[in-house]
């Protein structure tokens, strides 16, 4: 008896990725790339490519896959097979992974191991297993085998299938409304699913290179050493324990500097909180920027040892490359310096640069900064955020091009199917080519709110700071506090008063920014006035292409109604204004049961409008002020689809005949299977014409 597909548990070991900048297909300086820019901007021949070839309507079968169905063109394919899932960078050879097309043979060959592919196995296992019968009935005298049976156990299985039959894949349908139905169809009826993610997890064990390896190989910390005063000097020391710092979060939220970065570990956004209590003393010390760049060097190959006197043909200065600073005029001769109450140039954000050769020896190493001026009057809770980014320099093996879905260098979320908790892919149409997107650098995200406390000073951004892994439950939430005056106020929509920038949603209804999508001034009116499009597009899979818009689907907006928030002054209560934002995405698996690729199905938007009621608990006190509560939620669902075992017809009769031309003989058509006691050879010779048919008794 065949038994369904037994797929193994792994335990999930999945760092965040955030999707990379857009490279040139071969970058040659630090001048490209990162994680600092928000969106990923397209080169005019990028553009070019995608406003000439047009859309390839990869919205059966993603990019990367093989099509098992007989006589099927591949855009309307739905029973497919993918593989080399590790491949999760377009444009560049990948690390550790073998089976990566941009990968030389001689780089394969300097590989410490290779990643898992993906791909459906060759052998399927169709015996249930004595773990599996126990495990469903394990009461005396119910058992599986005994001793003598287990010992011919093995006899009685099939290891190898070579029948016809391609494999189990999911009864996905074959129209764009079986594929991608729209929010009211996904959401409004509850679909038959589970929230359990049964699905083969990307895993990847933490693997440290043994001493005596001389080039970086995946996973390696990276030799750091102080220099206060340059090379040439022998005053030199290890620093930060001996390996380059990523500072992140403890268990308590607090920044840890002694976190290592990982060669080949493309790390987005860890952010962590900073307890500055002395800042006189802490502003250039704790706060300064320089101690994580000019200060420290990198060794160009892994082994290189620690020396009092670093050479600058083994060690690598980590320079600056771009400097975001609107509070002042950056002086690159000052760190991070305390002047009147206010520490100038403190670091906010940090994102490394690493570029290796093919022999994965580090080459050249920046960093990109955001500082901003703090006043501090006492002790503060700061944020900040480390990145590291790792480029390939190497030009790849194969050729980028739209086919190959590598003509833009980009760090994929799945090589096609989404990988558990990597960032959801996220973007706009391109304000230059309609068939292109704009994609966020770092995926989907919402607000974040590390202190606690709604973002009122940078409206426009006020939305984005956390972002949203695949199939992760994710809620934010953040508080504004307000008296009673300016409660009525941001009521009746005057957020200047209230301290609170608001932004237009409809004729009646105004939000603060961090409760819009983003792109949040992209929402675009329908014919009948609705607001269905909320501009926001969610890549299908996890390898969804900038250059092609149908790898993306639009997140459709629930629509607020046009009433006017109302404020009731005897009860000091707030009804109809947007406190909440709730999105939910419905995902499914397709491809083979063996080896699923999880995709996005569709997606929706609505806003909440709970009251807001002021709580008098100091009366006559005018100055009185509450926090109140606005929250973002993210909500995942499963949509679980059929499954059928495929197996391509046989040929057709090459040519038609009336059917009852062999009466009283029965003729087996591809479309029937059937079975007879016999069958015999006819020939008939018409007017020269041999005619040649097998035929089955009845």
């Amino acid at each position: 008896q065949r038994c369904p597909p037994m797929i193994p548990v792994v335990a999930l070991s999945v760092l965040l990725l955030a999707q990379l900048p857009l490279l040139e297909a071969v970058p040659a300086s630090l001048n490209e790339g990162c994680l600092v820019a928000f969106d990923m901007e397209l080169t005019a021949q990028q553009l070019a490519v995608a406003g000439n070839v047009g859309n390839s309507q990869n919205i059966f079968m993603p990019p990367g896959c093989t099509c098992k169905e007989s006589n099927v063109i591949s855009s309307a394919c739905v029973k497919f097979d993918c593989g080399c899932k590790c491949d999760v960078t377009a444009g560049m050879c990948d690390l550790n992974c073998c089976c990566d097309s941009e990968c030389t043979t001689d780089q394969v060959s300097k590989f410490f191991e290779c990643l898992d592919t993906g791909a459906s196995p060759a052998v399927y296992e169709t015996c249930y297993t004595p773990f599996e019968l126990e495990s469903i009935n394990a009461k005396y005298p119910m058992r599986s085998d005994d001793a003598t049976e287990s010992f011919y156990k093995n006899l009685l299985c099939v290891q190898t299938d070579n029948s016809m039959t391609k494999g189990i894949f999911f009864d996905s349908g074959t129209t764009v409304t079986a594929l991608y139905p729209s929010a009211a169809d996904a959401f409004m009826t509850k679909p038959d699913c589970t929230t359990d993610f049964n699905y083969m997890c990307y895993n990847k064990d933490s693997v440290k290179s043994p001493s005596s390896n001389t080039n970086y190989i995946y996973g390696d910390s990276i030799p750091t050493m102080y220099l206060a005063n340059g090379v040439g000097t022998t005053d030199a020391t290890a620093a930060f324990g001996g390996s380059l710092p990523l500072p992140s979060a403890d268990s308590s939220g607090m920044c840890n500097d002694l976190n290592a970065a990982e060669f080949g570990e493309t790390t987005s956004g860890n952010t962590c909180t900073r307890l500055v209590s002395d800042a006189a003393t802490e502003c250039a010390s704790l706060l300064d920027f320089k101690k994580y760049t000019e200060d420290i060097w990198v060794a160009k190959k892994q082994n290189q040892p620690y020396t009092a006197a670093p050479s600058a043909d083994d060690f690598e200065n980590i320079g600056i490359i771009k400097v975001d600073y609107t509070d002042g005029t950056y002086d690159s001769a000052q760190g991070s310096i305390w002047d009147s109450g206010v520490c100038k140039q403190a670091l906010k954000s940090i994102c490394y640069e690493v570029r290796y050769d093919a022999n994965f020896e580090i080459v050249e190493i920046g960093a990109r900064l955001e500082l901003v001026d703090i006043t501090i009057g006492g002790s503060i809770y700061f944020e900040q955020s480390y990145s590291i980014e790792f480029i390939g320099i190497a030009p790849p093996a194969n050729a980028a091009s739209l086919e190959n879905n590598n003509f833009v260098n980009r760090t994929r979320s799945g090589n096609p199917g989404y990988i558990f908790e990597r960032p959801v892919l996220a973007g706009r149409v391109h304000p230059s080519e309609t068939k292109a997107v704009l994609a966020a650098s770092k995926g989907f995200q919402i607000m974040s709110a590390p202190t606690g406390e709604c973002d009122t000073a940078t409206p426009m951004y006020s939305n984005q700071g956390q972002t949203v892994g695949f199939g992760v439950d994710t809620s934010s939430a953040c508080t504004v506090s307000l008296t009673e005056a300016e409660l009525e106020a941001l009521c009746t929509g005057d957020g200047t008063s209230a301290g609170v920038p608001l932004f237009t949603y409809n004729s009646a209804k105004k939000m603060p920014g961090w409760m819009f999508p983003m792109y949040n001034n992209s929402y675009s009116t329908s014919a009948d006035g609705s607001r269905s499009k909320s501009g926001l597009l969610l890549g299908i899979f996890g390898n969804a292409d900038p250059l092609d818009k149908t790898q993306w689907i639009e997140v459709e907006s629930l629509d607020l109604s046009e009433t006017q928030p109302t404020y009731i002054s005897h009860s000091q209560t707030c009804t109809g204004f947007p406190t909440s934002t709730h999105y939910k995405i419905q995902w499914t698996n397709v491809g083979s049961v063996t080896n699923p690729q999880a995709k996005i199905m569709s997606a929706q938007v609505e806003h909440g409008t709970e009251p807001m009621h002021f709580m008098n608990t100091n009366l006559g006190v005018t100055s009185a002020k509450q926090k109140f509560p606005f929250t973002i939620t993210v909500e995942w669902q499963y949509y679980e689809l059929d499954s059928e075992i495929y197996s391509p017809p046989p040929p057709p009769i090459i040519f038609s005949v009336p059917y009852d031309v062999f009466y009283p003989f029965q003729i087996d058509s591809p479309a029937v299977r059937g079975g007879g006691r016999g069958n015999v050879l006819i020939l008939l010779i018409t007017g020269g014409l041999a005619i040649v048919g097998a035929l089955f008794f009845v």
